[in-house]
């Protein structure tokens, strides 16, 4: 589809609401371009996983967890680091957790562009949280 080959976030989401593409073949495109770098290269950081998500009109607790599932699979395959990110608030605990369940090293960033942020950490704290619950 044309989104595809786009990047730019303004793009997609325009291509969505044509219905040009469909949410389930973005995620996919998102998933699947992920899984194939943590798979080609060495020591990958997934970096606030999902967070281009807000900006095509997508919520992340409507990514299957089967993408999830499969994004997991591969990380661990390829020895991927999750970092969950204090300035995107992503990604949540549930897409979190498969990673965490096939032994993925978990990293925590403020990725703080401000110095008043540095330090902060409600959304991981509150994640963190969540997965020692489960």
């Amino acid at each position: 589809a044309a989104a595809a080959r786009r990047a730019d976030p303004k793009a997609v989401r325009a291509d969505l609401e044509a219905g040009v593409v469909t949410e389930r073949e973005v995620l996919e495109h998102i998933v699947t371009s992920t899984a194939n770098a943590v798979r080609r290269y060495d020591d990958v950081v997934i970096a606030h996983l999902f967070s281009v998500l807000p900006k095509l009109g997508i919520r992340e607790e409507d990514v299957p967890m089967e993408l999830i599932e499969e994004l997991a699979d591969a990380a661990a395959e390829g020895g991927a680091i999750i970092e969950i990110d204090e300035r995107w608030s992503c990604p949540s605990a549930r897409t979190v957790a498969p990673f965490l369940d096939r032994g993925l090293e978990l990293l925590i960033s403020t990725d703080a562009h401000r110095r008043d942020h540095i330090g902060r950490y409600e959304h991981v704290a509150a994640a963190l949280r969540e997965l020692s619950a489960g």
